[in-house]
């Protein structure tokens, strides 16, 4: 699923790039999933503090974060000039 939304948020990445440069965003071409991590809950920040935890400290050690890093090839298309009537 981490996969399927890295894929999301790189092709509305590339739609705003396709955009700038006056261009038409393609299908994807390419998709290779490059690397995906998993943290659970306080292993991200790479310290862990023994002390008495508040209760949004207890929910973030109950929390799963997974990074996932994708490369993505798109097409791009140039625009077609719409004609005038």
């Amino acid at each position: 699923m981490s996969c399927v939304l890295a894929v999301q948020n790189a092709r509305v990445k590339a739609l705003e790039i396709a955009n700038s440069l006056n261009q038409n965003l393609g299908q994807a071409r390419h998709i290779h999933e490059q690397a995906t991590e998993e943290y659970m809950g306080r292993e991200s920040e790479g310290r862990i503090i023994e002390r008495t935890e508040t209760f949004q400290e207890l929910i973030k050690s109950a929390t799963v974060t997974v990074v996932t890093k994708v490369f993505v090839a798109f097409e791009l298309k140039i625009r077609s000039k719409k004609r005038a009537k």
